[in-house]
């Protein structure tokens, strides 16, 4: 029997203006630190990947900002409206200790195009944990600069574990799909705001 796999994504133009503005902002937020304290903790990409406190802005797109552990600093929630699919893109390293001072951050929202799309496809046995072609440390190392768009898939067990929770295809845009990639993998909360249940298929993996 084939599988299937939800699978939501940004392309084209869209997806280059994510990367612009996600690049903004992480040197928004690098530049808050040295401003504040003379350095900043850094997650780089480039030349080599590692965390290094700098004491000079990095070129965009080659470092984010340390916000734990397991990397992260950004939500990806994909909501259907009237104009079709919208992403909505919330910083969330803001929301550390270090930044408790910075002016709050408004979240980038992309709508009204057919580069934000959500839909099902078989399965291609992606780890169910996947996001892909965000060009920072929630992907490959070496980073993929060619990337044309960025993908998130619940596909596997967690696609299991949402038709467990009542999912249904028929009902795919009366539901949000939010994604924070990770090093370690990608957390996933699938929401029915009509209801206010929230299930988060990610739960107990234990990261």
């Amino acid at each position: 029997m084939e599988k299937t796999a939800l699978i939501a994504q940004i392309t084209g133009e869209a997806y280059l203006h994510m990367l612009d503005w996600r690049h903004d902002i992480d040197l928004q937020l690098i530049q808050f630190q040295l401003d504040h304290g003379g350095e900043a903790l850094v997650i780089m990409f480039v030349p080599e990947y590692g965390m290094h406190r700098i004491t000079e802005l990095p070129s965009p797109g080659t470092a984010r900002p340390h916000a734990s552990s397991f990397g992260g600093g950004y939500e990806y929630c994909f909501l259907y409206s009237s104009t079709g699919w919208t992403l909505r893109v919330t910083n969330t390293t803001q929301r550390s200790f270090r930044f408790e001072h910075l002016t709050p951050i408004p979240p980038l929202l992309i709508e009204d195009t057919a580069e934000v799309r959500v839909g099902l496809r078989p399965s291609e046995g992606v780890r169910w944990t996947s996001a892909s072609g965000l060009q920072d440390d929630s992907d490959s190392i070496p980073i993929d600069r060619t990337a044309t768009e960025a993908r998130f898939t619940i596909d596997g067990e967690m696609y299991e574990r949402l038709l467990a929770e009542g999912w249904t295809p028929e009902k795919m845009t009366a539901y949000e799909y939010r994604f924070i990639p990770l090093s370690v993998g990608c957390e996933i909360m699938v929401e029915h705001p009509a209801s206010g249940t929230k299930n988060h298929l990610t739960k107990d993996v234990g990261w």
